[in-house]
């Protein structure tokens, strides 16, 4: 008798499939299988994406990024009145983690090297997510505006009713940190903590803006959801 394994919720569909086993799996024995399914199907990199060019690559196309001992930050970030039915929840959690050590360093003097990754641990249908830079439009302003509905005047339904006139106060035109940007908007920061993820990269830009040693940079920033985190 053969079983079949799914997961679903927004991620890239993965199905494994094998003998039915009489002893119960438990979700540490699921998920042994699926990364070991993904990695033999070189579904899954620990390289995560530290410049636009990077996504080029078709490496990214249909992988998840494996990382370790990355210290983040969980936020609980409200959302709007009109969604809580919807997504069946008050907030979306937002997990920030800060770009590697060599951000805002390139030999090149347009490049844009560094990363910050926000991942929304709540799985939803992201399939209209445009997976590369919307100029004007953030990772994080498609947090805030599109899946949150935290802008204070209009409520985007996809990426392509934000409105790009408005500029971005979440990306390249605010230096403050993601976390303050998010606290801004009435998001409640929890206590940082060093993480496992496996996640899927759903959209990046190199709109985003923070300080790095003292310095206004320019940074990429990518929304992701997540497989695990432990």
């Amino acid at each position: 008798m053969e079983t079949k394994l799914s997961l679903g919720g927004g991620l890239a569909s993965l199905q494994l499939t094998g003998q039915a086993s009489t002893k119960a799996f438990s979700e540490e024995r699921v998920l042994e299988h699926v990364m070991e399914a993904l990695r033999q199907r070189d579904q899954l990199t620990i390289n995560r994406p530290d410049r636009i060019a990077d996504l080029w690559d078709d490496a990214y196309a249909h992988c998840f990024v494996w990382e370790s001992n990355r210290l983040a930050t969980p936020v609980r970030l409200p959302v709007h009145e009109d969604l809580k039915l919807e997504y069946d929840c008050d907030y979306l959690t937002v997990w920030v983690i800060d770009p590697l050590e060599e951000a805002g360093r390139s030999s090149e003097r347009w490049e844009i090297v560094g990363t910050f990754v926000f991942l929304i641990q709540e799985h939803w249908d992201m399939s209209g997510t445009p997976g590369l830079i919307m100029s004007g439009v953030s990772a994080l302003r498609a947090i805030v505006d599109v899946f949150a509905g935290q802008h204070p005047h209009y409520r985007p339904k996809s990426f392509s009713e934000v409105d790009r006139g408005i500029p971005d106060i979440y990306g390249d035109t605010n230096a403050k940190h993601p976390l303050d940007k998010l606290q801004g908007v009435g998001g409640h920061i929890g206590l940082p903590r060093v993480i496992e993820v496996a996640y899927q990269v759903k959209y990046m830009t190199n709109e985003q803006k923070s300080v790095i040693n003292d310095r206004a940079v320019r940074l990429n920033d990518i929304l992701g959801i997540p497989l695990y985190i432990a």
